[in-house]
């Protein structure tokens, strides 16, 4: 049975089979989510290390202590391995979609292609995101929401840099609402669950910290743990969801044009 619906769906059907996508695909893809989570983790922990790292990520630092030439190079590493790896489980879930399975090996061929060019696109995201943040918040909601597809726009229709931008726009623009439903309603759950996760593993590793049995520096790193093996299996969500959101928005687009041009026709 195709993964790629041939015709729109209700937005329940979007999410339904977004998430059996999500775990049809889950063992094989594993692989390359750890990856995507532990090697940015990695090349900071590298550049400032492991109490700096924790100390940061808890926010709980002096930044006069700070060393900003290794923490900006350790950022900007993990950045590129966190674009690289996220690409190439991006490229290996829309050859799944597509039904043409694709080896890790293949993935992370095109994955070091992508890095640089879905870099460069990520920073006009932002860039975009920003500006209509600083104009007023709404705005800034509303560029965010019609961009965020630009992924699945360069993995699956090659659309560039620029394009996959243009992409993302021409589809979710006259579906926004539609499409801010359908990613926020992940989010939201997601939020919860991870929210749990660390207020349990707090509660437990503080209970310990405050009797005497560990540390703020063993409660820091605790908390981060279970946040990151959280994120290994969430990762993989988001491009399974983007990727059926990105057909179903395709077809609803193709499906007007093709009602645009019978209603021409007619009236000539």
């Amino acid at each position: 049975m195709p993964t790629l619906a041939s015709q729109p769906q209700t937005i329940g059907k979007v999410l339904d089979d977004a998430f059996k996508f999500y775990v049809k695909n889950l063992v094989s893809i594993l692989p390359l989510s750890i990856l995507t989570v532990v090697t940015p983790v990695a090349a900071i922990i590298s550049f400032v290390g492991v109490e700096s790292y924790f100390s940061l990520s808890s926010g709980q630092i002096d930044p006069a202590t700070i060393d900003f030439t290794n923490l900006g190079s350790g950022g900007l590493i993990a950045t590129l391995l966190f674009v690289f790896f996220y690409a190439a489980m991006f490229y290996k879930m829309t050859a799944a979609a597509q039904d043409h399975p694709m080896g890790i090996g293949a993935s992370l061929g095109l994955g070091v292609k992508a890095t640089i060019p879905l870099l460069i696109t990520y920073i006009l995201f932002v860039v975009a995101v920003t500006l209509g943040m600083i104009l007023l918040v709404i705005p800034g909601i509303i560029v965010m929401v019609s961009l965020i597809l630009f992924l699945p726009a360069y993995t699956m229709d090659n659309a560039g840099i620029i394009g996959s931008l243009k992409k993302s726009h021409n589809l979710v623009w006259g579906n926004w609402w539609r499409t801010l439903l359908i990613l926020s309603v992940p989010v939201i759950i997601l939020s919860v669950i991870v929210a749990g996760v660390i207020m349990v593993v707090g509660i437990v590793f503080g209970i310990s910290a405050v009797e005497g049995e560990g540390d703020l520096l063993q409660l820091q790193i605790m908390m981060e743990v279970a946040q990151q093996i959280v994120n290994i299996f969430i990762y993989p969500l988001f491009p399974a969801l983007m990727i059926i959101l990105y057909n179903d928005l395709k077809l609803r687009k193709e499906g007007a044009d093709l009602d645009a041009k019978i209603s021409g026709t007619a009236s000539i």
